[in-house]
């Protein structure tokens, strides 16, 4: 694949914190229209191909090794898929744009603000009923009560902010357009799962558990940056989100650093992450996008600063 240099990574980032501002600040102020989500034709395929694996005549266990399989085969071929385009890119005189504009591309700032606004939006003037629906309709079923609404629309935002900004950026700097296009394959197929009520079963349950190994890293990536944005956060918590960013459980995602840094308590009843108040507000929710948005500025910067380090020390 064609080389991308460090120069040109670190201006990629430091050209993507614009992205960021710019894409958040229209998504918590300007959005007014109802949240529509869609899946593609490739995403509803894949999960009918899980439901199909998950016929109940077949062991709990079976169906989780073949969850792992169907996650193995989307990476697998998202990886194929990269190594293919960027042997393509090669051969053009400028193949590193390849590179620069599918992470560009693949980084979607409005995946995390988007969904939020809609559910202050809808919660605000619709009742948390509406704002429930909206979560359910992403994958993320809550009770219709006005906290439990607002403690799962933090955690939706946390997880998006790992998976559709952070991991990304890092996929491609650390293996380039290989390792790029295997995560947004496997991350896609999870996201076709999540948003399928009929996708619940040990084969989701498989998918759900390779996306989360993947993930180690760029998770641990997301709890240092939510820690450093904390630090401009209205009651913010840097030490603690700190604390609580490395020893997280790999199934916890970037819950336990954000609700450190937040000072609230995450998930439902069986399951809570943090210890702080579990009655969340709107005004929580907003706080946690202004988390999010330091956080995504703090990841840009960081790996910018530190490609341009390493580009000098290479001479």
């Amino acid at each position: 694949m064609p080389a991308l240099s460090l120069e040109t990574f670190a201006f990629l980032c430091l050209a993507a914190v614009a992205g960021v501002v710019t894409d958040a600040v229209w998504s918590i102020l300007l959005y007014r229209r109802p949240f529509q989500l869609s899946r593609t034709v490739s995403q509803k395929r894949l999960a009918a191909l899980a439901r199909r694996l998950d016929r109940h005549r077949r062991s709990e266990s079976v169906r989780f090794w073949r969850g792992i399989l169907l996650a193995g085969f989307a990476f697998t071929a998202g990886g194929c898929a990269g190594t293919l385009l960027g042997w393509l890119s090669a051969m053009t005189p400028h193949g590193w744009l390849v590179v620069a504009a599918a992470v560009a591309w693949t980084a979607d700032h409005r995946a995390v603000f988007l969904p939020g606004r809609a559910i202050l939006y809808e919660a605000e003037h619709s009742g948390a009923i509406a704002a429930a629906d909206i979560l359910r309709a992403m994958g993320a079923p809550t009770t219709p009560e006005r906290h439990a609404v607002y403690r799962t629309a933090v955690g939706l935002c946390a997880r998006a902010f790992v998976r559709r900004l952070v991991a990304p950026v890092l996929a491609a700097a650390l293996g380039g357009l290989p390792l790029l296009l295997a995560w947004i394959w496997l991350d896609a197929l999870l996201r076709g799962l999540e948003t399928d009520e009929a996708a619940q079963g040990a084969v989701r349950r498989g998918v759900e558990r390779l996306h989360a190994l993947v993930a180690w890293l760029p998770v641990r990536v997301a709890g240092l940056a939510i820690a450093v944005a904390a630090m401009p956060v209205p009651g913010g918590r840097p030490l603690a989100a700190l604390a609580a960013a490395l020893p997280a459980r790999l199934d916890a995602g970037p819950l336990p650093a954000t609700a450190a840094a937040l000072g609230v308590t995450l998930g439902n009843a069986g399951r809570w992450i943090g210890t702080g108040r579990v009655r969340l507000e709107a005004n929580d929710l907003r706080r946690a996008m202004g988390l999010f948005i330091a956080g995504a500025v703090v990841n840009s910067l960081s790996i910018a600063a530190t490609a341009l380090v390493l580009f000098a020390a290479a001479g």
